[in-house]
């Protein structure tokens, strides 16, 4: 701005305040003398002058910005061309909230003939043009608007006005012609307080919160999380990174995750290292499996899976335990042992093969494995009557703990606590190496037994127990629809035909 002893002759009305304006294009239309032209404008640079970032708090949060007032018109270049009237164009180079504008003629006292003046705004760089001040010594005739200073009307305050600009011109003691300051703010959409110069001259955003472009109105790279938007001053809405946990430094936004997710989080984390994958990279690739004694920002948090490679089936393995996909017979969490009721076998294809049944076990496992009739009555005599899938095990002392997963549950007793979900199940050793149930890790079976077992209680009360007396069936899917029929089926109405498994 200029100090107070060297203001020019002629300052026209300051523009409406509460009226936002973004021109990247001031061109003005003079009918006036040409003797009347100045081509030398005097200009200032960007200055900024806060002690600290007003972007944020001084806790470090960030708030709403504004940039500071800049002289838009220093270094520019103006165009003047003239045939019937003079018209010269200011490229601003970007997007403004202009202030106020201050020209100044060369010529000191009133010209003879009158002069009127028009100052129009263009937001694409010159295609099209748009009134935004008029000045004129006979408003009505040249503008067919009436002469006023301010606007009356909420509705004016976004019109262009007309004024005459002779009582300023006897107050100044001169006239008024082209540019000596163009006084706005970048336009930054609240998140930076500064402007500077590029090496090409124009006038740039220091963008902050994260936010990037000429306007700050991108994220910047890897702060994807949420999309962007303009800082208020209730929400400084900055741009919030995305949780890769360590693992990725590249991510993109996904408006449908960020619609699943409430609208909280939609940054997709992209090309995850250190073996990692998923939208986080919180999970580890097919082969690898987590390393839980590390956090899950550790470089070797993901550990390659040591499976077995002849008791393994292939070299995956359980991203969270570790546990391998065993062969039949085949048990331990690397598949690197025979399961109890296997001894060790000689062909590569089968490392494991049953022990040959001994009578001790063909009278102790009760009943037959081999084939059962069952019908409603004895489905109803039974605790619970479940469809599980056996994802691990592990030996307890004289029992043998496996992780199952219930899938559905087809009976339990009104006092059970088995539900759907992850559970586990308990079995003797010795019931387990007579075959007596036949569980196999990595497979699904129908489960028919006592919830306590034969033997009460389990290695603590209230667990699920199978023994010598579970039926453990590897799973087919045909038996679906007649158990669900079992089970919607009132106690009182027992049908005639049996169903077989075996």
């Amino acid at each position: 701005m200029f100090p107070p002893s060297s203001l020019p002759p002629f300052l026209p009305p300051a523009l409406p305040p509460c009226t936002s304006l973004l021109p990247v294009l001031l061109h003005l239309l003079f009918l006036y003398p040409s003797s009347l032209v100045s081509s030398s404008f005097p200009h200032f640079p960007l200055s900024w002058t806060s002690p600290h970032n007003p972007c944020y708090h001084t806790d470090g949060r960030p708030r709403h910005c504004l940039s500071e007032f800049i002289n838009a018109a220093y270094g520019v270049s103006v165009d003047a061309m003239h045939s019937r009237e003079w018209a010269l164009t200011l490229p601003l180079g970007r997007r403004f909230e202009i202030t106020y504008i201050s020209l100044q003629f060369c010529q000191q006292g009133e010209p003879s003939d009158p002069i009127s003046i028009s100052i129009l705004k263009s937001m694409d760089f010159g295609r099209t043009w748009r009134p935004m001040q008029h000045y004129s010594s006979d408003c009505l005739r040249e503008f067919s608007l009436p002469s006023q200073t301010a606007a009356l009307t909420r509705h004016q305050e976004t019109e262009p006005l007309c004024s005459d600009p002779r009582p300023l011109q006897k107050q100044r003691g001169g006239m008024v012609l082209a540019f000596s300051t163009l006084d706005g703010r970048c336009k930054c959409n609240g998140h930076a307080s500064k402007c500077r110069r590029d090496d090409n001259g124009r006038a740039v955003c220091l963008c902050e919160h994260h936010t990037a472009g000429p306007d700050c109105d991108v994220c910047e790279d890897f702060y994807y999380d949420r999309p962007w938007h303009r800082a208020t001053p209730s929400n400084p809405n900055p741009c919030i990174a995305c949780e890769c946990n360590g693992h990725s430094n590249k991510c993109r936004f996904s408006m449908e995750v960020f619609q699943q997710s409430g609208r909280k989080s939609g940054g997709v984390c992209q090309k995850c290292r250190h073996h990692t994958a998923g939208r986080h990279c919180q999970y580890c690739q097919n082969g690898y499996t987590r390393d839980h004694s590390k956090p899950l920002n550790h470089r070797r948090v993901c550990q390659p899976c040591q499976c077995h490679p002849l008791g393994a089936v292939g070299r995956w393995c359980n991203q969270t335990s570790g546990q391998c996909l065993c062969r039949e017979g085949v048990a331990g969490l690397r598949c690197n042992r025979c399961a109890p009721g296997f001894k060790q076998g000689k062909s590569p294809l089968r490392p494991c093969v049953m022990h040959t049944c001994s009578e001790e076990c063909v009278s102790y496992c009760q009943p037959s494995q081999h084939k059962v009739r069952m019908n409603l009555e004895t489905y109803c005599l039974k605790d619970y009557v479940l469809k599980v899938h056996v994802k691990g095990m592990e030996r307890s002392g004289p029992w043998w703990q496996f992780s199952i997963s219930v899938q559905t549950v087809f009976r339990a007793g009104s006092t059970s606590r088995v539900r759907r979900g992850s559970q586990s199940l308990w079995v003797p050793d010795r019931d387990l190496s007579c075959g007596c149930p036949a569980l196999h890790v990595g497979r699904t079976f129908l489960l028919i037994g006592a919830e306590e077992g034969e033997r009460g209680w389990g290695p603590e009360e209230r667990r699920l127990v199978a023994d010598r007396s579970t039926l453990a069936l590897q799973w087919r899917e045909h038996w679906s629809p007649k158990l669900r029929g079992f089970r919607d089926t009132p106690p009182t109405q027992q049908p005639d035909p049996h169903t077989d498994y075996g």
